[in-house]
């Protein structure tokens, strides 16, 4: 996969590029950041006032102010989690993919908010043009207490969670097994 502001598989995205960007009114309505670690080299507008792109190495690099991150979607996912959760100050926006071992091991211990928005962000081409929604829901998570300020105000429809969180200050319903089963392949049986 290409390096980009935000990517998706090809068959996500009926287009022949893999770059999608967060739409500036996010950007605007959360802003300002200090630091972007993972850019594309490329963007009709800023991120934050200092870029890292693929050749810098952003997970390399040193990390300074507060943070806005919509890593690579694959498997280098779970290293950039866990280098904004040690940097824990800053607002990602991830995949809500809240059963994987990236969110269970670097969001739910660490994170102050989430904000899970309604329906699918419909991100843009490099160029600043429209592309479509998002081939899967969204998340954006707040590290520090000014992130979770910031993620507090976004005026967009969708549900906010304060924090600190964790599995065990979130009621989470715990899935049901019939007594008599001893293996998934029994419950589907």
């Amino acid at each position: 996969m290409g390096w980009t502001e935000t990517r998706f598989r090809a068959a996500a995205a009926p287009t022949n590029t893999v770059e999608w960007m967060t739409p500036k009114h996010i950007i605007d309505a959360l802003g300002p950041f200090d630091l972007d670690p993972c850019s594309p080299p490329t963007r009709p507008w800023p991120t934050a006032a200092l870029h890292y792109t693929k050749e810098d190495d952003g997970l390399a690099r040193a990390w300074n102010g507060l943070v806005w991150m919509n890593p690579p979607y694959d498997r280098s996912m779970k290293n950039w989690m866990a280098r904004f959760a040690e940097h824990n100050n800053g607002i990602a926006l991830v995949n809500a993919r809240t059963e994987t071992s990236w969110f269970v091991k670097s969001v739910w211990p660490k994170a102050l908010a989430l904000f899970f928005p309604a329906g699918r962000i419909v991100f843009c081409k490099p160029d600043g043009s429209i592309a479509h929604a998002a081939g899967s829901p969204s998340v954006f998570v707040a590290m520090g207490s000014v992130a979770r300020d910031r993620l507090a105000r976004i005026n967009l429809a969708g549900q906010h969670i304060a924090g600190p969180l964790s599995q065990d200050s979130i009621a989470l319903p715990s899935p049901t097994v019939p007594e008599a089963a001893g293996s998934l392949a029994d419950v589907r049986a």
